[in-house]
């Protein structure tokens, strides 16, 4: 399985978070991948102190893809059900769950609230 990564989890890996670290071996060694959507980069890299290095570093954690249209499309349609729900997470986990949706993968993250209607594989605090 290959999973989209939610920028929390790259900034926990990061930042030596041992859940998050443990899920990344465990990903690894079952041989599954990561993708890492432009969105993530640039939510990432807003904070970064080094972004050509932190670049490098968020390739070789996972495959840097592009928004389709068709995630854009499913982040739509879960942008309207949050919206009408009074829970709208915000724009960069909407793309980010529409990226899973419509890929039909997960998201790797330990907010899963912000998550509501894809699935999702987390670590914990």
């Amino acid at each position: 399985m290959t999973y989209v990564t939610d920028t929390c989890f790259l900034i926990d890996v990061a930042q030596g978070n041992e859940a998050a670290r443990a899920l990344l071996r465990d990903i690894r060694a079952a041989g599954e991948g990561l993708i890492v959507p432009t969105v993530a980069v640039a939510e990432y890299l807003t904070g970064s102190a080094d972004p050509v290095e932190d670049l490098d570093t968020l390739g070789q954690a996972g495959e840097i893809t592009d928004l389709t249209v068709a995630d854009a499309h499913a982040a739509a349609l879960l942008a309207k059900e949050t919206f009408a729900a009074g829970r709208f997470p915000g724009w960069s986990d909407i793309l980010l769950a529409g990226v899973a949706h419509a890929r039909g993968l997960s998201v790797v993250t330990r907010s899963t609230r912000h998550f509501e209607g894809v699935r999702t594989r987390t670590y914990g605090p």
